[in-house]
């Protein structure tokens, strides 16, 4: 509830910049006047109301909402312009979410689970800005994203490339220090990466991983079997 209700504000925001954009002024709601402005504040101003009464429920949740609310106002209202530092402070609500669930769960994040939140994040967003930028032919010139002209396509694609060492990294540490049978998994989550990676890096597809990934055979099928390897392991 919380996520829906950033998403919306995020879209009354920037729904001026989304009809300029080749892809979201089709997928936007406001933006393709699917829905009102006024109508956009309605479903934000229910959905508080239901954040209210069911947080209500959960008190071990209060900060972790509070925060995840605090970085993505500031993201909206100041660090989105603020180039790399915008999408580490987005890659952060995801480790966020995932801690919020061990909350709800009663037990504690693993330091090793949270990095690999974190790089996984990264590596999404950093493609999905690089997608954004592909998506213009003159550079310097992005009336959806001004933050885009401060970065440099080559140092993307090496920030990208970063991001799969560091999250397999960690995997491989994780699973030589609590289940080495993991390794097939990590192993299918590498080429996973890759594969999107080299799909992504020349193209705009990247700006909407879940549409590619369900669109592509490869890497639905190989994110099919990274769940099940995974899970295989514990029966």
């Amino acid at each position: 509830i919380v996520s829906s209700c950033i998403y919306i504000l995020n879209d009354i925001l920037d729904f001026e910049r989304d009809k300029q954009h080749p892809i979201k002024k089709f997928i936007k709601p406001i933006a393709a006047n699917k829905i009102s402005i006024k109508q956009a504040y309605s479903m934000l101003f229910s959905f508080i109301i239901i954040l209210f009464f069911l947080i209500y429920f959960q008190p071990n949740l209060y900060f972790s909402v509070l925060f995840y609310i605090t970085i993505n106002l500031g993201y909206n209202l100041i660090f989105k312009n603020i180039p790399y530092f915008e999408f580490i402070l987005l890659s952060s609500g995801y480790v966020i979410r995932i801690d919020a669930g061990s909350k709800i769960l009663s037990i504690d994040s693993s330091i090793l689970m949270l990095s690999s939140t974190l790089f996984l994040a990264l590596f999404f967003l950093i493609l999905k800005r690089l997608s954004e930028i592909n998506n213009f032919e003159v550079a310097d010139n992005y009336p959806t994203r001004h933050v885009l002209k401060f970065y440099k396509k080559n140092y993307l694609t090496k920030l990208s490339l970063f991001s799969i060492l560091s999250l397999v990294s960690t995997l491989f540490i994780y699973a030589f220090t609590k289940n080495i049978s993991l390794i097939i998994s990590i192993f299918l989550v590498f080429i996973f990466l890759v594969h999107y990676f080299i799909i992504v890096r020349k193209n705009n597809s990247g700006e909407n991983p879940i549409s590619l990934i369900l669109k592509n055979k490869i890497l639905l099928t190989l994110s099919i079997l990274i769940m099940f390897s995974s899970l295989l392991i514990y029966f």
